[in-house]
């Protein structure tokens, strides 16, 4: 690949709302990283300071999504509170900063140039058990380090596991972690294929034995080269098919896989949490006769020659990852307009932390309030994304809330759990004419409530 040029990058414009703080720091965002519900992650590089030049993974939550949704800010804030916890240990990716901008909250994280192992599964189809052993004792140790302070990870899964330049891996995304508090009940959630059976079912059992289920099945993804609870017919999209295997269906194994890796596999995809490999600890784990020869010292230490060395032809090279999403352009989150300018939303978000010394503003609660600070651009852009996105979904309709309107549900062929309001709006409707019965505030309204999946 050859080198990035100046059109594609983009110098960080939304300024930081406490000047006297690290959020000071300004990043150039250089290419486009990944990308999710809420936002995307860049690759940056950050300008002045004590790290000037250093390139970065600079993650980006768009806050417009996040004032619609408690459950979201919620999980925003424990993502950033378990990194902390967590920062500096072995093949975790490492919290440098996190500050808020107008328009969004932004997480500041070591960049692993190799990619994530999802475009390497991609690559190779499957993996000899040599390589798989090494990968798996790398995330045996990273998820030791992780519950013996408490954290459970709860979305242990390919795309979460990334590469560095010299080869190990590096655990990340903690947007479904939990922090464990002595007796208090424990619900977790993930990404359907990787749930574990006492998570699909939100039964008792939830806890650190839920992350070893996981384990489980990424090691049979990368040694077999697929899922272990797809759907016979080959269909992916259908969550509850994937559920219900996931709670009465045992894997099946190929010949070619040995006794000791299908022994390894079976014994994370025990139902029962209480009886999992690693529900008593991970010496049981480490004991395993997969990890036969393992030297875990040398591991921790990462002395082990590593299997696979990613090519990175320069220091600006994103061909380790999703060609898809690096060609994006990078731009920059909707920015909260008007009287929201300069407000703190979430105080507690920087990263390192600083002192608060005179009182914030109070965030507005209730979508309505937002609506009022927005231009007609920024509310025309919003009512795009949902459109977009429930097509994704194939969604016949959007909510359309508004105080005269009574709430009912309806059962969809095509998505369980739609919750519809009397009013709906029609998003196969050309979209000069889609709207053009309604108030736009009524409009800007039922955009607004379905936050949860813009």
């Amino acid at each position: 690949m050859s080198g990035i040029s100046m059109g594609e990058r983009c110098r960080t414009s939304s300024t930081p709302v406490d000047n006297g703080t690290v959020a000071a720091y300004s990043f150039e965002k250089i290419k486009s990283l990944g990308c999710g519900t809420f936002g995307r992650v860049h690759l940056v590089r950050q300008v002045g300071g004590s790290d000037a030049g250093k390139l970065f993974a600079q993650k980006e939550t768009d806050k417009i999504a996040l004032v619609a949704n408690a459950l979201a800010r919620e999980t925003i804030m424990k993502e950033r509170l378990a990194l902390e916890r967590v920062r500096g240990l072995p093949f975790i990716s490492t919290l440098h900063y996190a500050f808020e901008t107008e328009s969004a909250l932004n997480l500041v994280l070591e960049y692993a140039s190799g990619g994530d192992f999802y475009s390497i599964w991609m690559d190779y189809e499957s993996l000899p058990e040599p390589r798989v052993q090494f990968y798996m004792a790398e995330l045996v140790l990273a998820l030791e380090q992780l519950h013996t302070r408490d954290v459970i990870h709860g979305d242990i899964k390919l795309e979460n596991l990334l590469m560095d330049s010299a080869g190990h891996i590096l655990l990340t995304d903690f947007g479904y972690s939990k922090i464990v508090l002595k007796d208090q009940p424990m619900k977790l959630g993930g990404t359907c294929e990787y749930m574990a059976p006492e998570v699909v079912k939100n039964t008792p059992g939830q806890g650190f034995a839920s992350d070893w289920w996981s384990v489980g099945v990424v090691a049979y993804e990368l040694l077999v080269g697929t899922s272990p609870f797809r759907p016979e017919d080959g269909s992916d999209r259908c969550p509850q098919k994937i559920y219900k295997n996931i709670v009465t269906k045992e894997p099946d194994f190929p010949w070619t896989l040995s006794a000791r890796a299908k022994a390894f596999i079976k014994a994370l995809l025990v139902k029962d949490p209480g009886m999992r490999l690693g529900a008593r600890g991970t010496d049981d784990i480490k004991a395993h006769p997969f990890f036969e020869g393992v030297v875990w010292d040398h591991v921790m230490r990462k002395a082990c020659l590593v299997p696979i060395v990613p090519t990175i032809r320069h220091e600006l090279d994103v061909s380790n990852f999703d060609e898809e999403v690096t060609s994006m352009a990078v731009t920059e989150p909707l920015l909260v307009q008007s009287g929201w300018k300069g407000i703190r939303m979430f105080p507690r978000y920087t990263y390192p932390s600083a002192t608060v010394t005179t009182p914030e503003p109070t965030s507005p609660s209730r979508p309505a309030e937002m609506i009022r600070h927005m231009t007609s651009s920024t509310k025309r852009a919003l009512a795009a994304r949902v459109v977009e996105r429930a097509k994704r979904l194939k969604l016949n309709a959007i909510r359309y809330p508004c105080s005269s309107v009574t709430e009912r549900v309806i059962s969809s062929p095509v998505h369980d759990d739609v919750v519809v309001m009397e009013n709906v709006v029609d998003v196969t409707a050309p979209l000069e004419t889609r709207f053009s019965p309604l108030g736009e505030k009524e409009v800007i309204d039922a955009v607004l409530v379905e936050g949860a999946w813009v």
